[in-house]
């Protein structure tokens, strides 16, 4: 069932989360559509460093230019929004914004409705739980925030270009899966 799901662990760390599930429920058998759905949720709560042997295919950071074509659960260590300068999200981090730092000469009242608003650009520290590289948000994610928690899964799906190791992501190719590791 697992691997309709994409997703790829280890047959130890999958034995010993059914011998803990069944332990938590004191030996009750409980329905296989129940036993998948809780094996899936514990999933998500794991470090794939931890439980996964990995699924992408081998060497693919060091690749030049490929595509990667299929469906690799990954989870997400880090992301950062990199169309924001490093002290601006620093200073947010610290809680000390300064409303003067938006003061440019292009203010609210000179500026025009009409004008593109800037947009994010995500870059995030991907595993499949052996192999890391980069995924670049390169068109909006709508389901995609910089505040996720780190060990977060998505699903990467259909032909997905990949250059010298980063993945270039959109929402037709990303699906976030949910969950959260606490270590990291």
């Amino acid at each position: 069932w697992l691997q309709s799901q994409n997703v790829v662990v280890s047959q130890e760390w999958l034995e010993a989360c059914l011998d803990w599930l069944h332990q938590e429920n004191q030996g009750t058998h409980l329905p296989l559509a129940q036993l998948n759905r809780m094996v899936y949720e514990q999933w998500l709560q794991a470090d794939l460093q931890v439980v996964a042997p990995g699924c992408l295919p081998q060497g693919i950071a060091e690749e030049q230019k490929t595509v990667l074509n299929g469906k690799f659960a990954l989870q997400i260590n880090s992301m950062i929004d990199v169309s924001v300068p490093a002290y601006t999200q620093l200073q947010k981090l610290r809680g000390r914004e300064n409303a003067n730092d938006a003061v440019t000469a292009e203010t609210q009242a000179t500026q025009k409705p009409w004008e593109q608003k800037p947009t994010r650009m995500l870059m995030m520290q991907l595993t499949d739980g052996q192999q890391n590289l980069q995924g670049m948000e390169y068109q909006p994610i709508r389901d995609l925030a910089v505040d996720m928690a780190p060990g977060t899964k998505i699903l990467v799906s259909g032909s997905v270009q990949c250059r010298l190791g980063v993945l270039l992501l959109d929402g037709g190719n990303v699906k976030v899966l949910g969950g959260e590791v606490e270590e990291l």
